[in-house]
């Protein structure tokens, strides 16, 4: 283990280059390293590169001791998130890393719980971000958790507002960006929840039959809002002030018309190109919000009017990172939409051998996309069964997809053995598969619906339990015969 660990750390520096930075440390405490897991992720570049999927990440290979090593080549000064899981308990730890300075981090394990030990090893930027966390996050649980009217959690947000001035007060190093990091921190942090925790506190059972009446300039904080949102660095902050500007635009929205979600959608755009000159948040949000919105309407055909907000809004964005993202998911958009061509590449069946859609041409196909540890899929599936049985003989085939991850397939075909229905074919298609990804499944149960020509004929196919269903493939049934 050791000199595979070596062999790994030196691949490592011919990587990084002649004067990496090291980036070690040991996890220390009575849970057994096995239970460990954990991933450095590169987020020096801020939102982008988390919403696009391109952040660098290293997997820590940990040793018998607790120990990890690693080699960075940091081209400036960053962030870099440290996320573990302990005995499957999520946490994470934000580290500040500079070229050509060392990280040491000595991380205690108590339980399932991770603290960093602030003694030696760490700079005084990591410091100020664990000290100011690990205050405020505690703050923000006992919020939620308390069950508090709004009124009285506002007053109790200050100490937000305190215990970042303090932890800018403590802080002992030279980066600027530190400061004002702490200072915009300090500002998402109050306001996410001054927007949020209204509508959570409406929303509890327990307080249903709470009066609680919101008075004018509940919504004031205080904060010149501008000044953080038009500060050169505010994308270091990841998704939060895409989350403020959402929260802000719906909280101060005049019309309660979401009827039109093409034209809301243009509304809340306009209203950020209002608030704000931050062109880079600007090509963020609508980012943001435009991915969104095609996520939603995916397998709906975009009328005209629709389309025209669409591309207006993409024409905005500057950077083209944003909007060859954007356009390259309207593209794929395109595979979901009524007539479009079916999947063509093989599945694998039962026995082991490809299968393909093609072997059901001349026959309409009801797909049902599901996997083994999806409740809501098994909760469907005596609908499923009565379905299949209702259209024995009938020109249509009934398919369920498996997305399971591969390492669970024998587990799937247990499972569709014991409970076998020769009125319905079983298909593996697996998590992250060409499957996955040319029809965007991004939650299940999902249900297609294919023509007797391969194509597509519905994206979002209504469930077996609705009676809905019937009418359809009677209808498409009927049309076919005719």
């Amino acid at each position: 283990m050791k000199y595979l660990l070596f062999i790994f750390f030196i691949l490592q520096v011919l990587i990084a280059g002649a004067n990496p930075t090291i980036f070690s440390g040991r996890f220390i405490g009575h849970q057994p390293v096995t239970e460990i897991k954990a991933t450095l992720w590169d987020i020096s570049e801020g939102y982008q590169n988390v919403a696009l999927g391109t952040v660098k990440k290293y997997e820590l290979v940990i040793d018998e001791n607790g120990g990890f090593k690693l080699l960075l080549n940091p081209k400036k000064y960053g962030f870099y998130k440290l996320t573990y899981t302990v005995k499957g308990s999520p946490g994470s730890i934000d580290f500040f890393v500079q070229p050509n300075q060392n990280v040491v981090a000595k991380l205690d394990v108590n339980d399932a719980a991770v603290s960093l030990d602030l003694a030696s090893g760490i700079n005084e930027e990591t410091k100020a971000l664990y000290n100011a966390n690990s205050a405020a996050n505690p703050i923000v649980r006992n919020i939620y958790k308390e069950n508090k009217n709004p009124d009285s959690v506002k007053v109790e947000l200050n100490q937000i507002k305190q215990l970042f001035a303090q932890v800018k007060a403590d802080y002992k190093g030279k980066n600027p960006f530190i400061k004002d990091y702490l200072d915009l921190s300090a500002f998402f942090q109050y306001t996410a929840i001054l927007y949020d925790y209204p509508g959570f506190f409406k929303a509890q059972k327990k307080n249903k039959e709470t009066t609680w009446v919101m008075q004018a300039g509940y919504y004031d904080d205080g904060y010149d809002y501008k000044k953080y949102l038009n500060h050169d660095g505010v994308m270091m902050l990841l998704d939060a002030p895409i989350y403020w500007l959402d929260q802000y635009i719906e909280v101060n929205r005049k019309t309660a018309d979401n009827t039109d979600k093409a034209k809301v959608l243009d509304d809340y755009l306009q209203k950020a190109y209002q608030l704000v000159n931050n062109q880079k948040l600007l090509d963020a949000y609508s980012y943001y919000k435009l991915n969104a919105f095609i996520k939603r309407t995916k397998g709906v055909k975009f009328n005209e009017e629709t389309e025209k907000i669409v591309f207006n809004n993409l024409q905005k964005i500057k950077d083209t990172a944003y909007s060859n993202s954007i356009l390259a998911n309207l593209q794929k958009s395109k595979t979901m939409l009524a007539g479009a061509d079916g999947f063509k590449s093989a599945l694998e069946s039962t026995d082991g051998k490809p299968a393909f859609f093609k072997q059901y041409a001349g026959k309409y196909v009801y797909i049902d996309v599901w996997a083994t540890w999806c409740g809501p899929c098994k909760r469907e599936r005596p609908y499923l069964d009565e379905l299949a049985a209702r259209y024995k003989g009938k020109n249509i085939s009934f398919v369920g997809v498996s997305i399971d991850n591969t390492n669970q397939k024998q587990k799937w075909l247990d499972m569709v053995k014991s409970e076998a229905n020769i009125n319905i074919d079983q298909l593996f298609a697996g998590s992250g598969s060409a499957f996955v990804k040319y029809y965007d499944i991004t939650a299940i149960p999902r249900f297609l619906i294919f023509d007797t020509e391969g194509k597509l004929l519905q994206y979002d196919a209504p469930r077996p339990s609705d009676a809905k269903v019937t009418a359809l493939l009677d209808r498409l049934l009927e049309t076919k015969n005719n």
